[in-house]
């Protein structure tokens, strides 16, 4: 999505070739149009951001040996920073002001990753980290970064200055670029990084395919590649062939880039093989209009048109501002992205802006960076883009700092309350429970400011298996087996399936070491035993061995997992039994296991689909009036499995009671946060829910 087009504009002076390269303005156009239609109105991803880094690269790769063999040509260091003074100006003006959008828009209990994201997208490093964080690319919505698409500037200029760098090591003594090494250098790289980009497609590890440097490398080195030969500017003059030809080739072309995003989702594929489809699409509408013709093929006529070849002159800005326009309206509307009510003003502000930005931001600071003195006015927005580049590199640190500094502080105050001892301080379900009034005037525990502390201890000891994995964990990050409870005792019992049984650990703990029971976790992420068996592979390996181990090592006391689940679906019972639960459950009691099936917690979702994150509402909204949901909208009347599993071998849990007061699941009950986002309990509330868990579980409990 760079801007280098100037580059070709000087391959050949005369003005019959200039022309000959007018189409492609307005293949950039119509690139950046099937980026913004379909991500405003689709959901999904076109073939435009791959067009734009094959185009690109068809640019990039000739200017750039042209400079290094002039006799006063820039240096590398000039080389790079031409090219940053190209894509930093617009980049950081779109950044700058949708952090300024999060600023007001956005819960400051999240402020944090979006400025992290932020910094990331000024220093073109962002596509690592989502890589880090492990995510996918997502459809638009009022969850999506803001953000979220300038990994694709953070590719582009980590793949440009690397093939800078190689021009210029590839340059001899007489500063000619030895072209032999560096075409088949990089023809080497490019192939391998195809080779690379389809093994993770085929391997399923697309989160991190789609955003890496390493599997993107081919798409703008092709392009590269391409670039020396069309670029020619002699070849060129004598190229021809009949019309019928060009027409064919640029139908074909278009029909090619079009289809993509209509046939098959370009997050789910590329940039593995599938990319060629779109990219050589490219090649034939480049080739179609770079021969002459009297009178150009329909297609070439229409990139050549004002309206697109002025689409392309303003695509760069374009690109940046339409997602975050359309993600900051999600968010403040709560309408649906594909709504046109959405769309069609955001597309509108969109192309407003990129102009302006254009015109008023990218022309003016993309002044030429010779020894001839800047103009004061370009001078100070240089020193003003300089600092705006410093804050938003700065604002992450500093907002961990704070956040530390508020969190130890919080901390405090709840350690100090706790060592008061008064039971009224933190009773959690005990106020429902026991009919224990909580004290006013002490702090929410546990503080608001992270999640790590709410999380159960299987995570910080990763005894958890991940997403990505199907291995099943047996010991602590430290060594020590996985085991909690009385961990000295021959008798256990098994915590299996996803997330929703390992967040009860804390309970289970407290009763295990009471009772004298040794608690093991055979969890992962995002897996209850074979629920999502297409969507996850892994998941199924994963149940397998856990049924396996299970068969092969039966626990002496029991199974505990979840056995409910939401519909999702307000029109009808808000939780269910899910038939993949209960060909598991019914194995598993076959074994002549106990099963002790805890009903599910309730997810809480709003009619309109909305979620609702307590820990964000409450610190938002001290009042919590706009934190609670109707309990009758997330929970069936009565706990669904207990109708499916009706025999001695089922213990039924239900602690739904524990989590509402007057009709409505509550955030925080006795000073204590019950959930740590929509649909977990915190680890500190399901403590206080330990009496109760034992009492549902053992008859001996009541009486105890």
């Amino acid at each position: 999505m760079s801007d280098l087009r100037t580059d070709s504009a000087h391959l050949d002076a005369s003005p019959a070739a200039s022309t000959r390269f007018q189409h492609l303005e307005g293949l950039r156009g119509f690139s950046i149009a099937l980026v913004v239609i379909f991500h405003v109105f689709i959901g999904r991803v076109s073939s435009g951001v791959d067009v734009f880094l094959f185009l690109g690269g068809t640019l990039l790769l000739s200017s750039q040996i042209r400079n290094a063999e002039r006799l006063h040509g820039r240096s590398f260091t000039r080389s790079v920073l031409r090219v940053l003074l190209r894509l930093l100006p617009a980049l950081l003006a779109v950044v700058a002001a949708t952090v300024g959008g999060v600023l007001i828009f956005y819960p400051h209990l999240d402020w944090g990753q979006w400025l992290t994201d932020a910094s990331a997208a000024a220093s073109f490093w962002i596509n690592w980290r989502f890589v880090s964080l492990g995510s996918d690319y997502d459809a638009a919505g009022i969850d999506s970064s803001p953000l979220q698409h300038l990994w694709s500037m953070s590719v582009q200029f980590q793949i440009y200055i690397a093939i800078i760098a190689l021009v210029f090591a590839s340059r001899g003594r007489s500063a000619r670029v030895r072209m032999r090494p560096l075409v088949w250098i990089i023809a080497l790289l490019s192939m391998l990084s195809l080779l690379c980009a389809t093994w993770m497609t085929l391997a399923g590890d697309q989160g991190v395919n789609y955003y890496s440097t390493f599997s993107r490398f081919w798409e703008i080195g092709a392009g590269a590649l391409l670039g020396l030969v069309l670029f020619d500017a002699e070849r060129i003059r004598g190229s021809s062939w009949p019309r019928w030809l060009s027409a064919v080739l640029s139908w074909v072309g278009v029909v090619m880039i079009f289809s993509v995003g209509l046939f098959f989702d370009g997050a789910e594929q590329f940039p593995g093989p599938l990319t060629l489809v779109p990219l050589l699409g490219a090649l034939l509408l480049i080739g179609a209009g770079l021969v002459r013709q009297r009178k150009p093929p329909i297609i070439i006529r229409v990139l050549e048109s004002a309206p697109l070849t002025r689409l392309g002159t303003i695509a760069y800005s374009l690109y940046l501002w339409h997602w975050p326009l359309l993600i900051l309206t999600v968010r403040v509307t709560g309408i649906d992205a594909k709504n046109p009510l959405v769309g069609v003003p955001v597309i509108l502000a969109s192309l407003l802006l990129a102009e302006l930005t254009h015109r008023w931001v990218e022309i003016p600071l993309r002044q030429r960076t010779g020894p001839e003195p800047l103009s004061p006015a370009i001078a100070r927005a240089r020193v003003g883009m300089v600092a705006v580049l410093v804050l938003l590199l700065v604002s992450p640190p500093a907002w961990a700092v704070g956040l530390v500094a508020n969190r130890a502080y919080v901390e405090h105050k709840i350690s100090a309350v706790i060592a008061e001892g008064r039971p009224d301080s933190y009773p959690g379900a005990g106020e429902i429970l026991d009919g224990i009034e909580p004290r006013l005037d002490v702090p929410i525990m546990p503080g608001l400011a992270s999640r790590d502390p709410m999380m159960p201890p299987t995570e910080a000891d990763r005894c958890t298996t991940p997403q990505s994995d199907d291995a099943i964990i047996f010991d602590k990050a430290d060594g020590d087996p996985c085991w909690y409870g009385d961990t000295d005792s021959e008798r256990s019992l098994y915590v299996v399936g996803g997330s929703h049984s390992e967040q009860w650990l804390g309970a289970l703990d407290i009763i295990g070491k009471r009772r004298g029971i040794r608690i093991v976790p055979f969890t992962r992420a995002g897996c209850p035993l074979h629920y999502s068996p297409t969507d996850d592979p892994d998941c199924i390996s994963w149940s397998r061995k856990v049924e396996e181990h299970i068969r092969m090592h039966p626990p002496s006391e029991g199974i505990f997992m979840s056995s409910t689940r939401p519909t999702g679906d307000q029109e009808e019972e808000p939780d269910y039994v899910p038939d993949e639960y209960i060909d598991v459950f019914e194995r598993l009691a076959e074994e002549e296991n106990t099963i002790f099936a805890v009903r599910d917690t309730p997810w809480l979702q709003l009619g309109d689909g909305e979620h609702v994150d307590p820990r964000v509402c409450v610190g938002e909204d001290p009042s919590r009036r706009s934190c609670t949901v109707p309990a009758e909208s997330v929970l069936a009347e009565t706990n669904p499995a207990a109708e499916v599993f009706d025999t001695d071998s089922f213990i039924h849990l239900d602690l739904s009671e524990s989590l509402i007061q007057d009709g409505h699941v509550q955030p925080v009950i006795g000073n204590v946060l019950v959930f740590r986002d929509w649909n977990h309990l915190t680890h500190q509330y399901v403590r206080t829910l330990a009496a109760e868990v034992e009492r549902q579980m053992f008859s001996d409990a009541a009486d105890s």
